[in-house]
């Protein structure tokens, strides 16, 4: 017979996520302060440094940012000579931000201790948590946008 006690209370559950979530955005946060960057230019400093080719866009999409502010904080970083923009050769209205060489030297103190510190704070969970943690969070986002959905068009939820 399973223990009244250790049964799942989704609104405590949805509480500590919260609470987790939260906290974990304030690490990236404070980390951006410490080093003297605001978190939007930590996050598009971190977002171009590890992939070679993307679009302000495609940093809006990732990080949930206003498209007029990841554009004012690139071209700071363009006219400081951090990120260059090139059109993309197979779509013209495509334009691909990169690190300068200047600019990957620049962010590499600022990304690379948080690259490690997320894969070390991985790697301390076993291969099944971490493969359940992501498979967890994505079923949560899914229901989740489902049902916020639902509820704009008045369903029921």
């Amino acid at each position: 017979m399973e223990n009244a006690n250790s049964r799942f209370d989704p609104s405590q559950g949805i509480d500590q996520r919260g609470s987790l979530l939260t906290g974990i955005y304030d690490q990236y946060e404070n980390w951006a302060k410490s080093k003297g960057l605001n978190y939007t230019v930590f996050a598009i400093l971190y977002f171009v440094y590890y992939r070679e080719h993307c679009t302000q866009s495609d940093i809006c999409a990732f990080w949930g940012f206003a498209k007029q502010t990841v554009s004012t904080q690139c071209n700071e970083l363009m006219d400081k000579g951090i990120l260059s923009i090139v059109q993309d050769d197979g779509n013209r209205c495509r334009k691909i931000l990169t690190l300068t060489e200047q600019g990957r030297a620049y962010a590499r103190p600022f990304v690379e201790p948080v690259h490690a510190a997320e894969t070390a704070a991985f790697q301390s969970l076993c291969e099944e948590l971490g493969q359940k943690l992501v498979e967890g969070t994505e079923k949560f986002y899914a229901t989740f946008a489902v049902a916020l959905s639902e509820a704009k068009e008045g369903k029921a939820v």
